[in-house]
C-alpha cells in the first residue's frame, strides 16, 4: 500500500448534497449582517406544543402552508411571541450569505451540504473518488484504450447506445484485476484498490448560498429556481489517499496527476472555449466536484469518441433531444452552436459569474 495526502482547494463554489432540503420558511436572512440562519423546526414545534394553545398550532400550520414569502423570525417574534432566548435555542446554524440575497431578495428552498452527526459540513471520500474516477476514465479514453462501437448491442435509442457503450468502456478500462472469473464483478475493478477517506469537517464560515444560473454560449443568463449551500472559494480540505500495490500497476499516483492535468486542458479546449472569454478559468490541476457542475464535468461520452468531436456532438445532442422532448428544449440546435448541452452551470461569486464545482488537487506522498 502507498499512502498519500490529497489537498483539495475550492476554486469556485461546490456543493456536495446531503439530500436534505430546507423550505424558504425554515430559514431567514439578516440583510444587515448578511447572515443566513437555519431554524430547527422540530424544536419550534416542540415549544409550540408545550404552550398548550390551539391558536398557536393553527397559526403555525397557516404560516407553513402559506405560499407567501413570510419570514420565520418575524412569525416567531410578532405572531406567536416566542422569547428571544427560546428562538436562539432553536437555531441549527448560521452562515454568511455573501450578498446573494441583496441581488435577488426572493428566497428559494435551500439544498443542504453534507454534514456529519454533529452538524459540521464535510466531503465524503466517495464523492471525491467518483470525481477522480471520471478524470481517470477521460484520460484512458483520450489515450485510445477503448474503441467505441456505436452499433454494439443494436440498442433502439441514442440514450441506450451511449449508456451501453459507456458501461462497456468502464468495464474494459477498469476491470483488470482478474480476482474472480466474472468480468462484471466489482472486485475486479482497479478502483477497488483506490481508497479515499472522508475529509475533516470544516466550519460554517466556509459555507455560502449559491443560486444556480445557466449561461448560454452568447453569455445570456437564465436564473434557475435552485439554491444550494456551497463551500466557498478558498476552502481547503484534506483527504487520505491509499493505493494498493495491485492497483498501482495500472493507476499509480503519477498517472493520476497526469490525468488531472490533461483533464483541465481537454475541458477548456472541448467545452469552455465555446463560451465568452470572461468565463475562462485556470484549469491547472483542477477537477470538478459535487452537484450542479454540468454534463461535461461528470460524463465520459465526449472522450469516448476520442478526436471525432463532430460525432460526439451529434450523439449527445440527439440524446438530449430524446430526454427533453416534452420540454421542447430544442437540443437539435446545439449542433450549430458546437456544444451540447449548451448551458454553462454558474453562480455569482463576488459580483462575478463563475462555474460551479471547480477544485484544485494537490497530492503528496506521506512520510512514514
Amino acid at each position: 500500500m502507498k499512502h498519500y495526502t490529497l489537498k483539495l482547494t475550492a476554486v469556485t463554489p461546490f456543493h456536495v448534497g446531503s439530500g436534505v432540503k430546507y423550505s424558504k420558511k425554515e430559514y431567514y436572512v439578516d440583510t444587515k449582517t448578511q447572515t443566513v440562519t437555519l431554524m430547527d423546526m422540530n424544536k419550534v414545534m416542540g415549544w409550540i406544543a408545550e404552550q398548550g394553545h390551539e391558536a398557536l398550532v393553527v397559526a403555525f400550520e397557516s404560516f407553513m402552508m402559506s405560499r407567501d414569502d413570510d419570514d420565520i423570525r418575524d412569525f416567531l417574534t410578532r405572531r406567536i411571541r416566542m422569547p428571544e432566548a427560546v428562538q436562539k435555542s432553536c437555531v441549527m446554524y448560521s452562515f454568511k450569505c455573501g450578498g446573494t440575497f441583496s441581488r435577488n431578495r426572493s428566497k428559494r428552498d435551500l439544498s443542504a451540504f453534507m454534514r456529519d452527526a454533529e452538524g459540521r459540513p464535510y466531503v465524503p471520500g466517495s464523492s471525491l473518488k467518483g470525481a477522480l474516477r471520471t478524470v481517470l476514465l477521460v484520460k484512458m479514453l483520450l489515450d485510445g484504450q477503448f474503441q467505441y462501437d456505436i452499433n454494439a448491442g443494436n440498442p433502439k435509442t441514442t440514450k441506450e447506445r451511449l449508456e451501453t457503450a459507456a458501461e462497456r468502456a468502464e468495464k474494459r478500462l477498469l476491470h483488470k484485476l482478474n480476482r474472480t472469473k466474472y468480468s462484471n464483478d466489482m472486485l475486479n475493478s482497479i478502483m477497488s484498490g483506490f481508497s479515499v477517506s472522508d475529509s475533516l469537517p470544516f466550519g460554517n464560515d466556509e459555507i455560502i448560498p449559491a443560486m444556480k444560473i445557466d449561461v448560454s454560449t452568447g453569455g445570456e443568463e437564465v436564473p434557475i429556481p435552485t439554491m444550494r449551500e456551497c463551500a466557498r472559494p478558498g476552502t481547503e480540505l484534506c483527504f487520505s489517499l491509499t493505493i494498493s500495490e495491485e492497483t498501482e500497476r495500472f493507476i499509480g499516483v503519477s498517472y493520476l496527476k497526469k490525468a488531472i492535468d490533461e483533464f483541465g486542458d481537454y475541458y477548456s479546449e472541448c467545452y469552455l472555449s465555446k463560451y465568452p472569454q470572461e468565463f475562462a478559468e485556470n484549469m491547472d490541476g483542477c477537477i470538478f466536484l459535487g452537484g450542479g457542475s454540468g454534463y461535461y464535468a461528470k460524463n465520459i461520452i465526449y472522450p469516448m469518441f476520442a478526436d471525432d468531436r463532430r460525432k460526439a456532438l451529434e450523439a449527445v445532442a440527439s440524446f438530449m433531444e430524446e430526454q427533453f422532448k416534452k420540454q421542447n428544449h430544442k437540443h437539435n440546435k446545439d449542433i450549430k452552436l458546437g456544444v451540447s448541452p449548451r448551458m454553462l452551470k454558474c453562480t455569482y461569486v463576488g459580483g462575478r459569474l463563475r462555474q460551479l464545482g471547480l477544485c484544485r488537487v494537490e497530492i503528496e506522498e506521506k512520510n512514514d
